[in-house]
């Protein structure tokens, strides 16, 4: 009869919680206050070490809401070959941590030069443990890698292997409640990790409220109610890796457990506010399930983001809440467009709506981040293999333009003063006698029959009220705020005959919606380089025969693009705004290097220096001081030798008139 071994655990047990990267410091505070200031912690690459009894083990797999798993080392040895971690796994009293008779599984992680599969080195390691066992009772232990009694973990790392038994068993997110995962589910322990990082837990105890508005399956939601009403994260977890440990310890554990049901009991009756939202119906309803599993209550809408709003009867209330939100992004769900306009919406719907809150965002790709233009700390953390970047916006107090119920929809003519309904009018009669961009000096002359009239309050008041005003390029058009995908369907709105020129503050859905609202009763848009145009262009400068030209003032460079598509000419467009110059560079991606784009002052001629066969002008030259005298520089500088093309299409003169150039969609070869 074989003499076991004695299974009571030592005081000085070594153990080390792993965790994703980026969060060892959140998971070294953490454990601080889970096993006292005392305790000796050391952060790793993606793990944290300490010494203790077995009892400071439990308590982490209990309470820790951060960690993957928490394992306890039995032995580390120095491992070059096959043959040294064979024989180094059976320097361990295995009969101390299996029955004869029971289950295991092993869990290599690592390769060296002479172990490079981690399935051999799992081989390895459980032939030693089998053979050892077996030799000494008669009996061996069987693999069971679906549901193990014990799971052994060995990490191979520089030459040297540590044994370790997992003492979690199942990962640690895996909270117990039987949580459902959406598409790209967040785990919990990511989750709780940002919390932390967002002083959550300091905010929930002042009562302010949680809100996520890209909810998904309810992670942030439900991890938040957790740490709020103090529920240790393993409460509801029936099976431990340590269950069937012979060392373990049942009425320690029983103690821990009994403890944890009382904090939970103190806290259940404390105010919190959950609110959750997501476009996708089948993730409302599954945030709601999870909730429910959970024994969690919240509040959970079908929405679009840009509906997005703090609780009502907390708009104006202290202290503000959290927004967190975990968007959706490139690698994972949509594309990088799409991002990069979620990345706006929610911007916009930050700085507008939850003034004075502190918005926390998890940005898995760089659009998405770029996107929300506001102001924040960087935290960097891994979401599986995918880095993100922890976004901590404080949001200010100070409302901006547009912000409240303006900002929601298109004011009604009545709503506005006589000035700006005079403007918005003479825009509509300009659309519908010659849908192409106006001026600004054009609407003015329209509404005071050419009398000089500072027309600036009358955009401000338009733009404040909840109506955009778009400057492209000094033309000045209108379009009501909000509508929908204006960034990410701009060039493609202009090829049909469309111009919306530069549009801020747009939040995202779909291209129909968008060419509903610009052409319907809501508002309207401009034509700003239309075919007529540009095949009279064509016929006239004879652009055909030529290899290359340059585009003056090019915009968004709609007729950069067309031009190359008509003459196989490689082009390059110059605007001296820089929006227009990175809007037009994204949408000149599939173009394959026929055209380029750079910032340039026409005026103060601030241009690359280049040669082209032809330089084209369209709309320009009446913001430039000295127009003979820019034309000629212009021909020095960019195409000697060569032609250089002028639509001058509007009846506003320059500021020193040239008459040679004042025609009506005329264009001149000089």
């Amino acid at each position: 009869m074989t003499t076991l071994p004695d299974r009571s655990p030592p005081s000085n047990l070594r153990f080390v919680a792993t965790c994703t990267r980026g969060v060892e410091d959140v998971l070294v505070a953490e454990l601080q206050g889970i096993l006292g200031p005392d305790v000796g912690l050391t952060p790793d690459r993606g793990a944290v070490r300490w010494r203790g009894d077995l009892e400071s083990g439990y308590r982490a797999c209990l309470w820790s809401r951060v960690a993957s798993r928490v394992l306890l080392a039995v032995r580390r040895f120095e491992c070059k070959d096959a043959r040294d971690l064979y024989t180094g796994v059976q320097t361990v009293d295995w009969l101390v941590h299996l029955e004869p008779d029971s289950t295991f599984a092993v869990d290599f992680v690592g390769t060296s030069d002479t172990i490079r599969n981690s399935q051999f080195g799992a081989m390895k390691v459980k032939d030693a443990i089998v053979d050892q066992i077996r030799g000494r009772t008669g009996n061996r232990p069987s693999v069971d890698l679906g549901r193990p009694q014990v799971r052994i973990n060995v990490h191979l790392r520089a030459d040297g292997a540590t044994v370790a038994i997992d003492l979690s068993g199942a990962p640690l997110h895996q909270r117990g409640h039987g949580r459902t995962g959406g598409e790209a589910p967040l785990k919990e322990n990511l989750a709780a990790a940002v919390l932390l990082l967002s002083n959550w837990p300091q905010l929930a105890e002042a009562g302010a409220p949680l809100v996520d508005p890209m909810c998904g399956s309810g992670t942030f939601l439900i991890e938040g109610a957790g740490i709020a009403l103090d529920r240790a994260p393993g409460l509801r977890r029936v099976t431990w890796g340590f269950t069937f440990w012979p060392p373990h310890q049942p009425a320690v554990w029983k103690g821990l457990i009994a403890e944890a049901e009382a904090r939970f009991a103190a806290a259940a009756d404390r105010p919190l506010t959950l609110i959750g939202a997501d476009n996708d119906l089948r993730m409302v309803e599954l945030t709601q399930q999870n909730a429910d599993r959970a024994e969690v209550t919240l509040t959970v809408r079908h929405e679009e983001l840009a509906e997005s709003w703090p609780p009502e009867d907390q708009r104006d209330e202290l202290p503000r809440g959290l927004v967190v939100t975990n968007p959706p992004y490139g690698e994972r769900l949509g594309t990088e467009d799409e991002s990069l306009e979620i990345g706006r919406t929610l911007g916009q719907v930050l700085r507008r709506r939850y003034l004075g809150w502190f918005a926390v965002v998890l940005a898995g790709s760089r659009p998405l981040a770029a996107g929300i233009g506001l102001r924040a700390r960087k935290h960097v953390l891994f979401n599986g293999p995918i880095e993100c970047r922890l976004l901590a916006i404080d949001i200010s107090d100070t409302p901006v333009a547009g912000a409240g119920p303006g900002w929601e929809r298109p004011l009604t003519e009545t709503e506005l003063s006589e000035a700006a309904r005079g403007l918005l009018a003479a825009a509509w009669d300009r659309r519908r006698r010659e849908p192409r961009v106006a001026s600004a000096g054009e609407l003015q002359a329209l509404i005071q029959d050419d009398e000089e009239v500072d027309l600036a309050p009358a955009f401000e008041e338009l733009e404040t009220r909840g109506w955009l005003v778009c400057d492209d390029a000094g033309r000045w058009t209108l379009t009501p705020a909000g509508i929908p995908g204006a960034r990410r369907v701009t060039h493609e709105l202009l090829r049909d005959g469309f111009g919306v020129g530069l549009v801020r503050n747009a939040s995202s859905p779909t291209f129909s919606e968008f060419c509903r609202r610009v052409n319907g009763a809501d508002g309207f848009a401009f034509n700003m380089v239309d075919a007529p145009q540009l095949e009279r262009l064509l016929e006239v400068v004879e652009l055909s025969p030529v290899e290359s030209f340059v585009d003056l003032g090019c915009a968004v460079g709609a007729l950069t693009e067309r031009i190359a598509d008509a003459t196989g000419a490689e082009g390059v467009g110059i605007d001296f705004a820089a929006p227009a110059v990175d809007l037009a560079m994204r949408s000149a991606g599939a173009k394959e290097g026929k055209v380029s784009f750079a910032v340039g002052d026409l005026d103060a001629l601030t241009l690359p220096p280049a040669s082209f066969d032809v330089a084209v002008s369209i709309d320009t030259l009446y913001f430039v001081k000295d127009v003979q005298k820019t034309v000629a520089d212009i021909i020095a500088l960019l195409c000697p030798g060569g032609r250089f093309a002028a639509f001058y299409s509007v009846s506003r003169t320059p500021e020193e008139p040239d008459s040679a150039l004042d025609v009506d969609h005329t264009p001149l070869a000089l």
